[in-house]
């Protein structure tokens, strides 16, 4: 455009010079080569436009093809990047099919030197590389979540398992204590706020039991499970009876019949430290049927843990 620019000032003084030139000899320009010479500038510059349109063309394909290479290469590594999360995929699948859940497993490539390799698209990738790539991810953030939820599942069934073996190794009973003892003769007489004499030991287990007073002392500390059943005599009135701890009520059996016999039952599930006694006594009425009808049973159900037994 510049060359151009200066061949029409070219021409213009050349013209002019022509002109005056021809004012000088003839007195008057010659307007026929003056139109001639205008002809000619306006033809090379209406050239020079379609050469600059043509530049122009040029340089919009020149750009159309980098852009279109550049696609292209962005496409061959979209489909690198892509095999490798496939890889990676089924790397995931197939550890969560045989349960081998291993933190080393990535949801991410990971390339040669270590770092994270993420794939990276825009929205001027082709729409079924788009797609894929948001299936993939998709499926990625799916299969983390289940791999996770995996692990946490197993954290707390392993911890579940510490746990329960070791309350089990704790409640390993090294003392053992049980006992049922009945009466050998009936009607059973006795005064209220008394212990019931359980003369007749059917099984002593640890011999914690004592027949001569009906006591049973807590030879260690533990939880502990007591039962009685007393039978009442017809036309007495009834009886009631009370498993005591030290002193302190924990079941009543009530039995009471006015023209029969009547059964009546309690049990009890208690803590007990070493040297606690237990027994059974009447609350009221004084007399109850002896023999195998009326009775009392307790056992140790787990002792405590060395812990609980220092503090």
């Amino acid at each position: 455009m510049k060359s151009l620019i200066f061949v029409f000032t070219l021409v213009q003084t050349v013209v002019y010079i022509i002109a005056e030139d021809e004012k000088v000899n003839n007195g008057h320009p010659d307007s026929g080569l003056i139109s001639v010479l205008l002809k000619k500038i306006l033809d090379l510059e209406e050239r020079d436009r379609e050469v600059d349109n043509k530049l122009k063309q040029i340089d919009v394909l020149k750009e159309r093809l980098d852009d279109a290479q550049r696609q292209l290469l962005n496409m061959k590594e979209l489909e690198h990047r892509l095999q490798k999360a496939e890889e990676q995929i089924q790397v995931l699948v197939n550890n969560a099919d045989n349960k081998n859940v291993n933190k080393s497993a990535q949801l991410e490539a990971v390339d040669d030197n270590g770092t994270h390799d993420t794939i990276f698209i825009n929205s001027s990738s082709p729409f079924w590389i788009r797609r894929a790539v948001t299936s993939i991810q998709s499926r990625q953030t799916e299969m983390a979540d289940e791999i996770a939820e995996l692990a946490s599942f197993k954290n707390r069934i392993e911890t579940a398992l510490k746990v329960t073996a070791t309350k089990k190794r704790k409640r390993t009973i090294t003392r053992k204590a049980a006992f049922t003892a009945m009466f050998t003769f009936s009607p059973v007489s006795n005064t209220p706020g008394r212990s019931l004499q359980f003369d007749k030991v059917d099984f002593n287990e640890g011999n914690a039991y004592d027949s001569t007073t009906g006591i049973f002392t807590c030879p260690v500390s533990g939880t502990y499970f007591f039962y009685t059943n007393i039978l009442s005599l017809f036309h007495t009135g009834g009886v009631e009876t009370e498993i005591i701890l030290e002193g302190q009520g924990k079941g009543r059996a009530h039995a009471f019949r006015e023209d029969n016999h009547d059964q009546g039952s309690t049990a009890a599930a208690l803590h007990c430290d070493a040297g606690q006694r237990v027994w059974v006594q009447i609350v009221a009425g004084s007399q109850s049927f002896g023999h195998t009808f009326s009775s009392f049973t307790g056992l140790l159900m787990w002792q405590d843990d060395a812990a609980t037994n220092s503090n």
